[in-house]
């Protein structure tokens, strides 16, 4: 089982480091595609990282006036959904509780909308 586990948590790191070499464009909610915001590698940031109790997720500039919910959400090696905040418009910082979560790999994701927008590899340690 633990063989499977790690093998999991092994995909889920290949996803995201292809995942993050793709520029993604996020629409602005007008409907007008040809006015949609161009996001970079780094949609947001995670610190501290590793973390113990909590982790503050920053988000880009170009994400704190979106149009769209922003949803952050944690994953564990299995994938499975262990922790989710969902920012208000014009909030560049959240910050989420890790208070119950075991040690060890976790996956961030930021949603804009329905689209994933980035994917991050959290610590979390004793």
């Amino acid at each position: 089982m633990k063989n499977f586990k790690l093998y999991t948590f092994t995909l889920i790191c290949l996803f995201l480091s292809v995942f993050s070499l793709q520029a993604n464009t996020v629409s602005n909610g007008n409907g007008n595609n040809d006015q949609s915001v161009t996001q970079s590698d780094d949609c947001f940031s995670l610190f501290p990282n590793p973390a113990t109790t909590y982790v503050n997720v920053r988000l880009d500039n170009s994400l704190s006036d979106a149009e769209e919910v922003i949803t952050i959400i944690i994953l564990d090696s299995s994938g499975r959904i262990v922790e989710e905040m969902i920012l208000e418009r014009y909030q560049a910082l959240g910050e989420l509780d890790l208070i119950g979560l075991s040690a060890g790999d976790y996956v961030v994701k930021l949603m804009v909308g329905d689209n994933c927008c980035q994917m991050k590899k959290l610590l979390i340690s004793e």
